[in-house]
């Protein structure tokens, strides 16, 4: 099913902010010490939205290549 530009699904994301986000979190977490089990939990949170953050945008450039191959 072709998707035209007014049609694209999904949501526009802003992939930097959710980083920073990230950062933000696990430096709190950091700062608070990782000794209580939710500040570790905190800190797991804010490393999965960094990773999230950096392999969404590469995923969505592979994704373009690829149908543009196509």
């Amino acid at each position: 099913m072709a998707v035209g530009p007014a049609k694209q699904r999904g949501m526009n994301i802003d992939w930097r902010r959710v980083g920073a986000a990230g950062s933000v979190i696990g430096g709190i977490a950091i700062m608070h010490g990782l000794k209580s089990r939710r500040w570790r939990y905190l800190h797991t949170f804010g490393v999965a939205l960094g990773i999230i953050s950096t392999a969404a945008p590469i995923l969505k450039r592979v994704k373009a290549i690829r149908a543009a191959q196509v």
